[in-house]
C-alpha cells in the first residue's frame, strides 16, 4: 500500500510538471516561440518542436493519469526528460556555438546546472515510479 501511494505521489508530481510546462508554453506562446528560435537546433526542426512539444507533454501527462497507459506514459516521460537532460549537458559542456536560453516558466529562475540537477532527480523518481507501477499494474 505504501509503495502504491509513493508511485501515485510521484506520478502526480510528474503530471503536474508536464502540464505546467505545456500550459506555460501555450499561455505565453510568443515567448516560447522566441525561446525556441534562440536555441541552437537546426532551423528546419524549430517549427516542429514549437508545434509538437506542448501537445506531447500534455499527452504524456494524460498517459500517466490512466492506469492502462501509465507504463507507456512513464516511458515517454523518461525518454523526454533524458533528451532534455542531454541537451542541457551539451549546453553546459559548451558543445553548442552559443549558450541557449531557458525556455520559460519557473525554470527560467534556475541556471543550467540547477535545471540539469532537477531533471536528473525527476528521471530518478520516474524510474522509481516505473518500477513501483509495474508491481501494481497487470501488464
Amino acid at each position: 500500500m505504501k509503495k502504491e501511494f509513493l508511485a501515485d505521489f510521484i506520478n502526480a508530481l510528474i503530471i503536474l510538471l508536464f502540464l505546467y510546462a505545456a500550459f506555460s508554453k501555450i499561455a505565453d506562446h510568443s515567448a516560447f516561440v522566441r525561446a525556441m528560435n534562440n536555441q541552437p537546433i537546426p532551423i528546419v526542426f524549430r517549427p516542429v518542436v514549437i508545434l509538437l512539444l506542448p501537445p506531447v507533454e500534455i499527452l504524456t501527462a494524460l498517459l500517466i493519469i490512466f492506469k492502462k497507459s501509465r507504463i507507456v506514459g512513464l516511458y515517454c516521460f523518461l525518454t523526454l526528460m533524458t533528451i532534455f537532460s542531454i541537451y542541457i549537458a551539451f549546453a553546459l559542456l559548451k558543445l553548442f556555438p552559443f549558450m541557449p536560453c531557458p525556455c520559460g516558466g519557473l525554470l527560467t529562475k534556475l541556471r543550467w546546472p540547477g535545471h540539469l540537477a532537477l531533471n536528473i532527480v525527476f528521471i530518478g523518481v520516474g524510474f522509481l515510479s516505473l518500477k513501483l507501477t509495474k508491481q501494481h499494474i497487470d501488464i
